[in-house]
């Protein structure tokens, strides 16, 4: 039978157990502090980080070794316009241009269109053949006077002329004649007008008088004015002209 000495014996083996626990526990909790403080410091390789291995892509590039992957401002900084040795500054002077080989620049239209209404170079007219004015008045009877200018004023076979006159001041030749002829007015008319238009003559129409037809026909500094009228066999032609000596 034991004594009450000898059962206190197993106590301070128990409190060394307790100490050994404790300790073992102490020393697993600052392993696994260790272990992540060096994790968070990056002292662990990139690929031995914790979860690398379950990651579907690579790994993530190492920030530390300035990896060639750079940021888009990194990019954009590269072509600065600003920089004389990019090719895209305009102020390069080796940059290439629309004349140097390979560079092919748009058609340029050989000529300019004409604007809308524009009617071209006008028609060279014929020329025109006036007389030099009479030094004096000239007036004759059945005839055409001496300084009538036949080239421009023409009559038709089947006239007769009844009155002529000339004038000049030395710029201009005035010029009348009547004349009876036996086709209809209107024929009269038409062919007068074919002669003076066919020498560049233009045309409108004037009031006549006695129920006739007048027109009145323009060229430069030239006037002629036409005037016809029925008769009983016929027609009366009445011409004026106004023609520029100088022209």
């Amino acid at each position: 039978m034991r004594t009450r000495g000898q059962e206190a014996t197993p106590r301070p083996r128990r409190a060394t157990a307790l100490r050994v626990a404790a300790a073992v526990a102490a020393g697993g909790a600052l392993g696994v502090g260790i272990y992540f403080g060096l994790d968070a410091f990056d002292v662990l390789p990139s690929g031995d980080a914790p979860g690398a291995a379950t990651q579907g892509g690579p790994p993530a590039p190492d920030a530390r070794a300035g990896s060639s992957t750079s940021s888009p401002s990194k990019a954009d900084d590269s072509a600065d316009p600003a920089d004389p040795s990019d090719p895209a500054d305009p102020a390069d002077p080796d940059r290439p241009t629309v004349n140097q080989p390979g560079i092919e620049a748009a058609p340029q239209p050989s000529s300019s269109p004409a604007p809308p209404g524009a009617v071209g170079p006008l028609p060279v007219l014929p020329a025109l053949v006036v007389p030099p004015g009479p030094a004096s008045p000239e007036t004759a009877q059945g005839a055409l006077v001496a300084s009538f200018p036949r080239e421009v004023i023409a009559l038709s076979d089947t006239a007769t002329v009844l009155t002529s006159s000339a004038s000049g001041d030395g710029r201009r030749l005035l010029v009348t004649v009547e004349a009876s002829d036996t086709a209809p007015p209107a024929d009269v008319l038409d062919r007068t007008t074919l002669r003076l238009v066919a020498l560049g003559f233009t045309w409108s129409t004037t009031p006549a008088a006695d129920g006739g037809d007048a027109r009145t026909f323009l060229r430069d500094g030239h006037t002629v004015s036409v005037a016809v009228r029925p008769q009983a066999d016929g027609a009366l032609l009445r011409i004026v002209g106004i023609l520029d000596e100088t022209s």
